[in-house]
Parts: C-alpha cells; structure tokens; sequence
C-alpha cells in the first residue's frame, strides 16, 4: 500500500506573513488523524523550526536552512556552524575584494532584523542561529550579481532566492535533495512505498517541488510571478496557509480510499 509523506515550506506557505499557521489548522489535524507525516522543509534555521514545530504538534524529521540542515536523521548533515561560517569567510572576502554591495545577517543587529522581517525578538535571535546558510539583501546592480554567482559557484557555493532574502549556501544541497534523504530513510525503515506531496511558493522551493509526486505550487501575495511547468504540479487557489489548507484538504479527498482502506 503506497503511503503519503507531505513537505511544507513555512514563510507565505504554511505561514501567513503575521506568522501564523491558524488557518491551516484543520488541514494539519486531519494530517495528523490520516497518520501521514508531515515535514517542515525551510529556509529557516533548527530553532525557529522547533517552536514552529510544538505549536503544531509534530515528532516527525525536520529539514531546515533550504536543505542545508536535516534533524532527526541518522548521519545527516548538521552544518554545525563552520559551514556558515565559511560561507560568511568567503562573502566577506569577495565584497571586499571586488567592491560588491550587500548586507547580511552577519553585519546586522537583532533589532535589525526585527525591523526588516517584523519578527519577535526571540524569533530574530532564533533566525540568527544559523549554521549552514548566510541570508543576505543585494544592494548591487543585476549584472554584479551575475558576476558575484559565477565567483561563489567557483568556489562551490550557490545563490538561492527566497522570498526576502537571497541565501547563500553548499552548491550541493537543496531543499529538494532533503527532501529525497527523508523519503529514502522512511522507504528504508518502513520497507514500503512512501510518495511525496510537496507545497511551497518561491524558487527556492522549486528543487522540492520538482521532485515530489505530487507538488503544489502557492500563489505569492504579491503576485505569482514564475509558474512552474508538470503534469504533477497544481496551482493554489489562495496564498499563505488558507490556500494551503485547501491544498491539502483537496488532495487528502482524492486519495481517501488509499489512506482508509
């Protein structure tokens, strides 16, 4: 019997921009009652995840830092911090060599970030956690952003845009190969057919949502930009967690028979 394993993005996903998750409650509690796992898959870090992860109630594994960090995974990598600050190391290095303007969470204040993102002070200081990704705001022209992307690739290290900051992190992790770790653990353990559901709504959601069974694209409140392409992927009817609680609700009508029989 196939078995259904979902992964959610957070921010403009599962999250509203006020942070809240409340309007996908009843999507969350019939997840819960289905016995189908669900797996936060962010670009934030382990210790915002894990407050975000009590108020919903999950056990389940937790990847964080877009695929950078998986919890709760046997040798799985944890960034440990040193990958973070290599990155850091190399930006530093190429702004001041090349001149390239831009901000990140290492020239920043708490209070900082808590007037960029309206985030709580405990949640800022939690967001500052990090241990295998640099957030950071362009402040240069496109062309120099090309230019700063060929560098870093050079050096094994990539761009990821988000929906507010641009990460930088390992050229050889994303969100969608943590995604495939996961379900290759659950495959391994459980020695059944587990499929993927997928939801996320900005590019660094795409690796995950291309690899999924089955994926979800959300609309983004300011509007929808780029729509990905596949016979697998659906479009939400709402941004933020309204639409994905219709997502879910959706897809757990059209598979009822296989989660009840």
């Amino acid at each position: 019997m196939k078995k259904w394993i979902v992964f959610s993005d957070l921010d403009g996903t599962l999250l509203d921009r006020d942070y809240s998750w409340h309007k996908a409650a009843l999507a969350v509690q019939v997840l819960r009652e289905a016995g189908i796992p669900l797996v936060l898959n962010s670009s934030k870090t382990l210790a915002e995840m894990r407050e975000i992860r009590a108020e919903l109630g999950l056990d389940s594994v937790c990847i964080a830092e877009n695929g950078g960090v998986i919890e709760g995974l046997e040798g799985a990598p944890t960034g440990g911090g040193s990958v973070r600050d290599d990155l850091v190391a190399l930006a530093g290095q190429l702004r001041e060599e090349e001149g390239f303007q831009f901000e990140g969470f290492v020239d920043w204040e708490v209070e900082q970030l808590m007037e960029m993102t309206d985030l709580s002070r405990e949640q800022a200081v939690n967001a500052m956690k990090r241990e295998a990704t640099e957030p950071i705001v362009w402040l240069d022209t496109a062309d120099r952003l090309l230019v700063f992307e060929r560098l870093l690739r050079k050096q094994g290290v990539k761009v990821v845009r988000g929906g507010q900051f641009r990460h930088l992190m390992r050229a050889d992790r994303d969100k969608g190969s943590a995604m495939q770790e996961v379900l290759g653990w659950y495959r391994k353990r459980d020695d059944a057919e587990w499929a993927s559901v997928a939801l996320g709504d900005s590019p660094n959601d795409w690796p995950m949502l291309e690899r999924a069974d089955v994926a979800v694209q959300i609309p983004r409140r300011e509007g929808a930009g780029e729509w990905l392409e596949g016979a697998h992927v659906r479009r939400g009817c709402l941004p933020g967690a309204a639409g994905w609680n219709v997502a879910i609700l959706d897809f757990l009508r059209e598979v009822r028979e296989e989660i009840y029989r």
